[in-house]
């Protein structure tokens, strides 16, 4: 299968659209929405429709700040998110409204 299965306790609740051919390395549920980041430099995020007459379609994050693949994301409330990339640098957004808040690299830093 070209998707990414949701599973719970051995039943299938739904399978998520591959968008661009994502290689996922993480995956994030918060209420009704799941992302996903990983070696194609992308976020992408589902929202659960389900019941909802117009499904909504799964909306790829990708901007300059994916200059490297990501390795690992966290998220804060429901709509804060930070993730690391290969390249050691750290991206927290808000997804709420996909703004940057900051991006830390090891050249912002001074010993």
């Amino acid at each position: 299968s070209s998707g990414i299965n949701a599973e719970y306790g051995g039943a299938l609740l739904g399978e998520l659209q591959n968008v661009h051919g994502e290689e996922v390395t993480d995956i994030l549920c918060c209420k009704n929405t799941f992302l996903t980041g990983g070696w194609s430099r992308q976020i992408v995020i589902y929202t659960d429709s389900r019941g909802v007459e117009e499904e909504e379609p799964p909306r790829a994050v990708t901007d300059f700040y994916h200059t490297e693949d990501i390795l690992s994301m966290a998220l804060y409330r429901s709509d804060i998110l930070a993730y690391c990339m290969y390249d050691g640098s750290i991206v927290v957004r808000n997804t709420g409204c996909d703004v940057v808040l900051c991006k830390l690299t090891s050249s912002n830093c001074t010993p």
